[in-house]
């Protein structure tokens, strides 16, 4: 199945900080021309659009998406390998959000990091399985549906340490369509009390942790 992930998008939420909306062309900017930019040779963003949260997304002819609005800051890019693109995000994408946007423009208070990894398969039982279930065999294969839950998971540093409540959840949504059927596994990582500074943001550590829950757990089941 991890054949199957078409595009990988992971995101930085913060406090809610107006600093951001009043700097907005400074930051994209920032993006498109900053010498250590990674997107400015690798990634060549050339549409610009508005989100629906006071902020802008950029948008290049593949469908890489980079948005950054008042709440958060995603980054949305297909995959061929899921090793290789991750490795990026390690290496790459996410060193260069916290020694560059993230510090040069102050943004702080960090309340949780989260990974999309998309799916799209063609075999469609699963979920035809699931609805003939749920129906007690009067539906057999539905036209299109889409099935939602989630569970939350105690982190190890919330059991051990006292007045920490951090918490991963796990969102997975299954849409069957005309195309065939799209499996979306959100994990993310809340931080309560929020990490006030980027630098204290242990990306690798969560990047692993997301690699593994999609294949020690959700491959296995």
């Amino acid at each position: 199945m991890e054949q199957k992930i078409t595009k990988i998008t992971m995101g930085i939420r913060f406090r809610r900080s107006f600093r951001v909306s009043d700097r907005l062309g400074e930051i994209i900017d920032f993006f498109l021309r900053d010498e250590n930019s990674p997107f400015k040779d690798k990634l060549k963003f050339d549409k610009v659009g508005d989100t629906s949260n006071k902020g802008m997304v950029l948008i290049d002819e593949e469908g890489n998406t980079l948005s950054i609005d008042i709440d958060s800051l995603v980054l949305s890019v297909k995959n061929s390998n899921l090793e290789s693109t991750l490795k990026k995000f390690k290496d790459v994408y996410f060193p260069y959000f916290k020694n560059g946007v993230l510090k040069n423009f102050e943004i702080e208070n960090f309340n949780r990091l989260g990974v999309i990894f998309e799916h799209e398969l063609e075999d469609t039982s699963l979920i035809n399985n699931a609805i003939k279930t749920i129906s007690s065999n009067n539906i057999e294969v539905p036209d299109n549906c889409e099935l939602r839950f989630s569970k939350k998971i105690p982190t190890s540093s919330a059991l051990t340490n006292k007045g920490v409540v951090d918490f991963s959840n796990v969102i997975l949504t299954y849409n069957k369509n005309s195309k065939g059927l799209n499996v979306k596994i959100d994990y993310q990582l809340y931080f309560s009390p929020e990490i006030a500074k980027a630098n204290d943001l242990e990306f690798d550590k969560f990047i692993e942790s997301s690699k593994n829950f999609l294949k020690d757990s959700f491959y296995k089941w």
